[in-house]
């Protein structure tokens, strides 16, 4: 999530494409939670 962060940071502004790649650090509650915070 942090490196998320540092992306939207460096974007400010800007929309942010992600696109994960099945590992299980993508599949944290913790992680799709955040996404959904900042998706909305």
């Amino acid at each position: 999530m942090e490196f998320v962060k540092y992306l939207k940071e460096q974007r400010s502004g800007k929309r942010l494409a992600i696109f994960g790649d099945g590992g299980s650090y993508h599949n944290s509650q913790d992680f799709r939670e955040y996404l959904m915070l900042i998706n909305q």
